[in-house]
């Protein structure tokens, strides 16, 4: 009992120090951290407001392993650090927001490394790692989102017997003119589903390659998923006569259309879990 109390305290002494870091290098970054946060107010984005909750989450669920290792500096991190921290000044100054972002959490990993030593960012790297996520990324990707949720939705409703016309991403039935736009895109269900999908595969699978191929499959799981919103919401809107789902009630369905897939995905986890790793803690 005595050893176990002794563990535990080392491994949450040892979040606290993780926690000192992160603070100290947010602190030092104020501008960059200021920045940050207020894209995470964007709608797109508010759930990366989650993320240094979950990270610390993983941490604490990780304190035994955590516990075992002590604290020692890092020549090489501190080399790795001096290189990190050239990238972000060039990035701030070359007003490069997502390489500045980017390297603000690279460099607060790379502190933990420098002060803390290689054992303890070796037991926390999924933790600090998941800090990634914080950054907002991809808007590269809506274009190419946008094609694709046009595409198969055009076919679907092709398949089911619509008559209707195609111009780049609008979509004429007889009844209305619908618009994949930039908000129907996807991003939101990809980047949150990612997220999601990263988490529930590293608490649920002991192997990389399956948790990567977990995180592979979710991630067309959620392209596809936008897919199936955007048609239903065309379905409804057009046989309503564009009286339902051309408001916000077709928000609303689209995060409800979420959330069922999120308890699918994590029942699924929990199915592969229990089928090829019972051995594996949930």
């Amino acid at each position: 009992m005595v050893i176990n109390t002794m563990l535990a305290d080392r491994g949450n002494a040892n979040i606290l120090a993780i926690l000192g870091v992160a603070i100290a290098v947010a602190v030092g970054l104020s501008q960059t951290t200021i920045s940050l946060t207020e894209i995470w107010q964007d709608d797109g984005y508010r759930h990366c407001f989650l993320v240094p909750l979950i990270s610390i989450y993983l941490m604490w669920d990780s304190r035994e392993e955590l516990a075992a290792c002590e604290f020692s500096s890092s020549y090489l991190g501190g080399m790795v650090l001096t290189g990190l921290v050239l990238v972000w000044f060039v990035a701030e100054y070359a007003l490069v927001q997502v390489v500045e972002h980017f390297a603000a959490v690279a460099i607060l990993i790379a502190t933990v490394w420098t002060v803390l030593g290689t054992n303890l960012l070796r037991a926390a790297a999924f933790p600090l790692g998941f800090l990634f996520f914080a950054v907002p990324f991809g808007e590269e990707l809506i274009p190419w989102l946008m094609d694709v949720t046009a595409t198969w939705s055009t076919s679907l409703l092709t398949n089911m017997g619509y008559t209707l016309f195609r111009e780049g991403y609008y979509i004429y039935l007889p009844n209305g003119v619908f618009e994949v736009a930039e908000a129907c895109a996807g991003l939101k269900y990809l980047y949150a589903g990612v997220m999601i999908s990263t988490v529930l595969a590293y608490i649920s699978f002991p192997s990389n390659v399956a948790r990567i191929s977990f995180v592979i499959a979710s991630s067309a799981f959620y392209i596809f998923l936008n897919v199936v919103r955007a048609t239903v919401v065309i379905m409804v809107a057009s046989a309503s006569d564009m009286s339902l789902f051309v408001g916000d009630d077709h928000l609303w369905f689209g995060w409800f259309l979420f959330g069922g897939a999120l308890v699918l995905q994590i029942a699924v986890a929990d199915h592969i879990r229990q089928r090829f790793f019972p051995s594996t803690k949930a």
